[in-house]
């Protein structure tokens, strides 16, 4: 498939995890090991290449202590074949609407004090504050930069996922 093609089968779509995902962190401990990110997330894909990407991060693998919530809002961008994968597209999501930060645990908060940031309130549980183009250390944004996020995209993954769960359907 075409990224045009990849594009007319995401849009008005929605994706969202079925249960709380490890991902490495950016994070490390003291003896230079990465930390676990645990996290849910939904993706919403509007037309004109728009996308919403909510981000729920906990302090546990069971996603029973949220920490964060986390609203990303912008465009994707299209970087042609990816060099490695045949049938695969490099794809940025730029996140020059919104970075919307919401902390939902004070433990989140006073961590997020100590790295102030140009231009933000001093944090508090529930209580939203938008990050775009503004310096947030504890997240490494830089002022005056965009968050940009590159994933790879395939149709190939798409129909595997399909045939999975199928396959799972059928079973049960």
């Amino acid at each position: 498939m075409t990224p045009e093609q990849i594009t007319q089968v995401i849009q008005g779509g929605q994706w969202v995890s079925i249960t709380t995902e490890l991902r490495p962190s950016t994070n490390k401990s003291a003896t230079g090991e990465i930390q676990p990110f645990y996290c849910s997330r939904v993706f919403t894909y509007s037309p004109n290449d728009r996308f919403a990407c909510t981000v729920m991060n906990y302090a546990d693998a069971n996603g029973k202590v949220p920490l964060v919530k986390i609203v990303i809002k912008g465009h994707n961008a299209w970087r042609g074949a990816h060099p490695i994968a045949p049938g695969a597209y490099n794809l940025d999501y730029i996140a020059d609407e919104a970075y919307e930060v919401t902390p939902l645990h004070q433990g989140f908060a006073d961590v997020a004090n100590k790295f102030p940031g140009n231009g933000l309130n001093t944090w508090e549980v529930n209580v939203m504050q938008d990050v775009t183009g503004k310096a947030f250390p504890l997240f490494s944004l830089v002022e005056g930069q965009m968050y940009v996020n590159g994933l790879v995209h395939t149709a190939e993954v798409l129909h595997q996922y399909d045939e999975a769960i199928t396959r799972l359907v059928r079973q049960k």
